[in-house]
C-alpha cells in the first residue's frame, strides 16, 4: 500500500513540473529555461507533498506494542525523501534530453 502512495506522489510531482514546464515552453520560453523555471516555481508545492506525506506516516513510524516493526515506516519516509529529490531532477532531465 505504502509503494502505491509513494509512486503516486512521485508521478504527480513530476505531472507538476511537466505541465508547468510546457506551459512556459508554450509562452515562448526555450526547452531548458523553462524546465528549470518550472522547478524553481514548483519546488515549494512538492516539498509540501513530500512533508504532509511524512508526517502523516509519524504516528506508524513511533508505534510501539506487539507487531510494530511490521507497521513501522521509516523505510518509506526515506524512499519519500529520495524520490521527491528523484523526481525533480530525472523529470527535468528526461524532459530536457527526450
Amino acid at each position: 500500500m505504502a509503494l502505491v502512495m509513494l509512486v503516486g506522489i512521485v508521478v504527480n510531482n513530476a505531472i507538476l513540473i511537466i505541465d508547468y514546464a510546457i506551459v512556459l515552453k508554450s509562452g515562448g520560453t526555450k526547452r531548458d529555461a523553462a524546465m528549470q523555471q518550472a522547478a524553481t516555481v514548483r519546488l515549494r508545492p512538492i516539498l509540501i507533498i513530500t512533508f504532509a506525506a511524512a508526517f502523516a506516516m509519524l504516528p506508524l513510524a513511533l508505534a510501539w506494542g506487539w507487531g510494530a516493526e511490521m507497521k513501522s515506516s521509516m523505510a518509506i519516509r526515506g524512499a519519500l525523501k529520495l524520490s521527491c529529490f528523484n523526481s525533480v531532477c530525472s523529470s527535468g532531465c528526461l524532459y530536457i534530453f527526450r
